[in-house]
């Protein structure tokens, strides 16, 4: 079935590796226009280089206000506007509460929470007016938008903040005809899941192997996930298809159940 994706233009934060990688690559599969997004110039036009015709280079670090309204421009200046904006970019820390610095607790709203708003704030004037095309924002959340884990304060609260902002936003925007949802993965193979289990293994002294059977442990389905599971959902919530969605925080987690 045709996703009405192909011309679309889309940006991708965070798309140097892992999850932002394998939705760059979905959406290049279905014929649409990508900027991706990194910190720096060097990474964003490697990435750029490396994924091929249909991309072009971003770069700023969203732990600073000033970055989004640059990476806005940009995008405007070498897509001609934007259709899809996908805030992917985001940061995962634990610490038992006490252990929580103010500067940890800012570090991890700037980047998970605050980033994603100013971004979206920045985009939406070039968003705006454009017609019959299927325009949408979407969050890459985590199920810690729902759930709860100890030593997870910081990380699940901006989630949970995520999850609040991008319904108010779908409600607000609704009139415009753009559509605004999250996608909450579980366990994902990824960098950060692999930085994770070496902590965790570090931290209660057992095997990394220990540590990888936990997490899978985690879901129902007794699995990871591969980046590729979460990119499907983002292209289907994105496109065409699913143009009756919105204000919905759509869980990809093997049936995760509760982890803490």
């Amino acid at each position: 079935m045709d996703t009405g994706l192909n011309g679309r233009r889309v940006l991708v934060t965070g798309a140097s590796g892992g999850i932002g990688r394998a939705i760059t690559a979905a959406f290049l599969a279905e014929g649409a226009s990508v900027a991706v997004h990194a910190r720096t110039e060097e990474k964003s036009v490697a990435v750029a280089e490396a994924m091929g015709a249909g991309c072009v280079p971003v770069f700023g670090d969203l732990g600073q206000a000033e970055s989004a309204t640059r990476i806005a421009e940009m995008t405007k200046a070498r897509l001609g506007g934007l259709d899809i904006l996908i805030n992917n970019a985001g940061i995962y820390e634990t610490a038992p509460i006490g252990k929580v610095t103010e500067a940890d607790w800012d570090r991890t709203f700037a980047v998970n929470t605050k980033a994603p708003f100013l971004l979206t704030q920045a985009c939406l004037p070039m968003m705006e007016g454009e017609g019959s095309r299927e325009r949408s924002v979407l969050f890459i959340s985590s199920t810690s938008d729902k759930d709860a884990a100890a030593d997870h304060t910081a990380y699940n609260a901006s989630k949970h903040a995520v999850r609040g902002l991008a319904r108010c936003l779908a409600v607000e925007l609704a009139p415009l005809g753009i559509r605004v949802n999250c996608v909450a993965p579980g366990w994902v193979d990824t960098p950060m899941a692999d930085r994770w289990r070496t902590q965790y293994a570090a931290e209660t002294q057992v095997d990394a192997d220990i540590a990888t059977d936990q997490m899978r442990a985690g879901s129902m389905l007794g699995e990871i996930l591969p980046p590729e599971a979460v990119a499907d959902m983002v292209v289907f919530l994105s496109s065409d298809r699913g143009r009756h969605i919105t204000a919905q925080s759509v869980s990809v987690c093997n049936g995760t159940t509760h982890w803490g």
